[in-house]
């Protein structure tokens, strides 16, 4: 399963994002979830990306949507119905950026998962 993550930038200057986000998800009753260490995916390299008034960028999360056979011990889905992201080297009002999405989504394989590196336009997996 692929999720684009979509940022747009609504200032009137241009901002310059780089690197991966930390993603955080969150069960049904807000609690972040246990899952393993997100992994930063090596298909997407990690490079400067200026993003201009009105333009967009993002990243993708890759997870397995349905148990994985031969996994040891065997894991099951877990369901998570928000995620937070944490931009890297982006701050505002002096703080580390944070936003968050509702969105239901079911990690399996012990709810690990992989992020791209933020990514120039509308990101691809």
């Amino acid at each position: 399963m692929y999720v684009s993550v979509i940022f747009l930038n609504t200032s009137k200057t241009d901002c310059s994002l780089v690197g991966f986000p930390v993603v955080t998800l969150y069960n049904v009753k807000g609690f972040p979830m246990n899952h393993e260490s997100q992994k930063n995916s090596p298909w997407i390299l990690s490079r400067r990306v200026t993003v201009s008034s009105g333009g967009v960028a993002g990243f993708v999360i890759q997870f397995a949507d349905g148990e994985v056979s031969g996994v040891d011990p065997p894991q099951g889905c877990r369901g998570a119905t928000s995620m937070q992201v944490k931009l890297p080297k982006v701050r505002q009002y002096d703080l580390p950026f944070l936003t968050y999405f509702s969105v239901p989504l079911a990690p399996c394989d012990g709810g690990g998962f992989e992020v791209t590196a933020i990514q120039k336009g509308e990101p691809l997996p």
